[in-house]
């Protein structure tokens, strides 16, 4: 299984998401997730969504056979993840003047 390996601490997601995974898990969904990885760059997988690990405080989406770090996933079947307003704030920085790494 790939895990993708993350420096940052893992910052909590709300319940209400996870929710939403375990209910898309149930229902053998399968499509693109979008997530930040451990450069800090938007990446994605595809494939059926199969289940949520816990790992000490960190929580995990395993697609197929790749772990994403749910703190850090952008969408999943186009539906806005934890991430969603960082990645919106990312992309416009531009228009803000701000410096998020991205120069």
């Amino acid at each position: 299984m790939q895990n993708i390996d993350y420096k940052e601490a893992y910052l909590p997601v709300d319940q209400d998401f996870e929710i939403i995974l375990t209910s898309l898990i149930n229902e053998g969904n399968s499509g693109k997730i979008h997530f930040f990885n451990s450069n800090n760059q938007v990446d994605d997988v595809a494939g059926l969504l199969t289940s949520l690990e816990k790992s000490g405080i960190e929580r995990w989406l395993v697609v197929d056979e790749t772990r994403i770090r749910m703190d850090k996933i952008i969408t999943v079947l186009g539906k806005p993840g934890p991430c969603y307003d960082h990645y919106i704030s990312f992309a416009n920085a531009c228009l803000t003047c701000e410096d998020l790494g991205q120069f």
